[in-house]
């Protein structure tokens, strides 16, 4: 998707509209003590990948919900060059980013959109790559459960959008995203 540097206007701290040292261009991000003792070389593109994905009013948020879609665009947008699992002081980084949108409910949107996905990589995966009756039996009864969960999540979803968006438009966009029984019944209708 192609963005102008208007839509990246609404972030909090529009990483976006400066070159440089983000911390130097941007003063304010210096109070986050995990971004200033960020030891890794790619600090600026790691603090402009965590606005871009975690930011409410990020134009990627507003757009998508699917997290590796989001996470494939701020990469792409942060020229963020590494990419792999999110380390300690990264996962700090995050943490204290989310804290400061002064917004639980959106972090509680955040952890529930990356579980919800995390347990439907876990149910993608085939029965049939079990070995014997009890491990199919076990991962039979575990996929149920996640399931379950995953429908949970979706209803906590819905209502965690509308108290953060408060637009039913975005609800509906969002909701039609999400991989849940009732979307999946639309699609194959």
């Amino acid at each position: 998707m192609e963005y102008s540097n208007q839509d990246f206007e609404r972030l909090k701290y529009n990483v976006m509209a400066v070159e440089g040292d983000l911390l130097e261009a941007l003063p304010q991000l210096a109070k986050f003590k995990s971004f200033a003792d960020c030891p890794h070389s790619d600090r600026n593109q790691l603090i402009r990948y965590i606005a871009l994905m975690y930011d409410k009013k990020s134009p990627l948020v507003i757009a998508n919900r699917n997290p590796e879609t989001k996470h494939i665009e701020a990469v792409k947008l942060s020229k963020l060059q590494r990419v792999g699992d999110f380390s300690e002081d990264i996962m700090d980084m995050l943490i204290e980013f989310l804290k400061d949108q002064n917004d639980l409910t959106w972090a509680m949107i955040v952890a529930n959109e990356g579980t919800f996905w995390e347990y439907h990589r876990m149910i993608a995966q085939p029965i049939e790559s079990f070995d014997g009756d009890k491990d199919r039996l076990s991962a039979t009864s575990l996929k149920t459960k996640l399931l379950n969960d995953c429908d949970e999540i979706a209803g906590r979803l819905e209502s965690y959008y509308l108290k953060v968006f408060q637009d039913q438009k975005i609800v509906e966009k969002a909701k039609s995203r999400l991989l849940t029984p009732e979307s999946f019944a639309r699609a194959n209708v």
